[in-house]
């Protein structure tokens, strides 16, 4: 079964093009996400043809088949790595953005694998939860529990 942490271990710090889309940064975060971890997860690559810009991707959750391979958590859930975000036009993400829930502190330090984040590889990057449109969870990560982080005896 697929696991969000082989995916991370495999894509983090790589570049990733999949629709060869003429912008000035080829790495996106769609690419990434919907080119190759939909798939990756059992689902397909969404079009975000209305807008042209990932915030499709949730405003259009009821069409565009996203549903047929995710649950729509919504604003509230408590994620769990693995779990996709995608942020409207926010002060953090003007354009939208999409990535994965990878980690927090406890403290609303919040971590994200995604692509042009920060640079236009794959990364973990601190991303802000306000603007947040749609959380979605994996259909083969629903009754998965996450993998409880073990903390040597020197760590506590």
């Amino acid at each position: 079964m697929p696991s969000y942490n082989e995916f991370k271990a495999k894509y983090l710090g790589r570049y990733v093009d999949v629709d060869g889309f003429p912008v000035h940064q080829p790495y996106q975060c769609w690419d990434l996400v919907s080119g190759v971890y939909f798939p990756y997860i059992g689902g397909h690559t969404i079009s975000c043809r209305q807008s042209g810009y990932v915030k499709d991707i949730a405003n259009q959750r009821a069409t565009n088949g996203v549903l047929d391979f995710c649950t729509d958590i919504g604003l509230q859930a408590e994620l769990q790595p693995g779990d996709i975000c995608v942020w409207g036009e926010c002060p953090e993400c003007p354009w939208s953005h999409i990535a994965i829930y990878d980690s927090d502190n406890g403290q609303n330090a919040v971590y994200w694998l995604g692509q042009n984040q920060t640079v236009p590889y794959v990364t973990i990057s601190r991303i802000g939860v306000s603007g947040i449109i749609g959380v979605f969870r994996p259909k083969i990560f629903v009754n998965v529990k996450p993998t409880p982080v073990v903390k040597k005896a020197d760590q506590i």
